[in-house]
Parts: C-alpha cells; sequence; structure tokens
C-alpha cells in the first residue's frame, strides 16, 4: 500500500530561504530523453542492463533515510517508436503492432 510522503516545511522560515532550498531540490533532479536507432536484440541489452544501475542505489539507500533526504522517484522507459525521430519517416509496416482503434 502506498504509504503518504511528508515533507516538513518550516512555515516561519523566510520566503528566500526557503525557494532557495527548494531551488536546490530542482536542481537534484532530471527528466531527460534520448532517442537511439536499435535493432531488437540492442534494446534488449539495454533494458537487462538498467535494473543494475537502480539495484546498486536501492541496496545502498532503500531504508535508510537521513537528514534532509527526500522521497526520489526513479522511473525507465525504452519503448520501440513508430516512427523515426531523424527523419519523421514511419517503421516499416508490421514493424510496430498496432491495437485497434476502439468503436
Amino acid at each position: 500500500m502506498p504509504q503518504p510522503i511528508n515533507v516538513d516545511l518550516d512555515r516561519d522560515a523566510d520566503p528566500a530561504d526557503r525557494a532557495a532550498s527548494e531551488l536546490e531540490w530542482i536542481k537534484a533532479s532530471t527528466v531527460s530523453t534520448a532517442n537511439l536507432a536499435l535493432t531488437p536484440e540492442q534494446a534488449r541489452t539495454l533494458v537487462a542492463k538498467l535494473p543494475a544501475v537502480f539495484d546498486q542505489y536501492l541496496e545502498i539507500y532503500r531504508g535508510k533515510p537521513v537528514d534532509r533526504s527526500r522521497p526520489f522517484q526513479i522511473q525507465s522507459k525504452v519503448i520501440g517508436m513508430t516512427y523515426d525521430v531523424r527523419n519523421g519517416s514511419r517503421a516499416p509496416r508490421g514493424a510496430v503492432s498496432r491495437s485497434k482503434p476502439r468503436r
């Protein structure tokens, strides 16, 4: 069952100090995207290697909160696209399975 996230804010703190603290958290976060042309085998190899990076950090930090720590959510998506982002062309017919539209 998901647990609520409690973040204690010092409501009496100077707003500028609070903003600087939040900026520190924003700078510690990222959203990034990389587009690659991969074969199915190359994609499977990439997907197989990603858990090792996550597992390394989970082993070190899971269940060991320290002062000033916050929960972070780490996501991974490796998805074959239906078009080539390099030139906008569609994937070859049959390369991507598509579900039939709902009526």
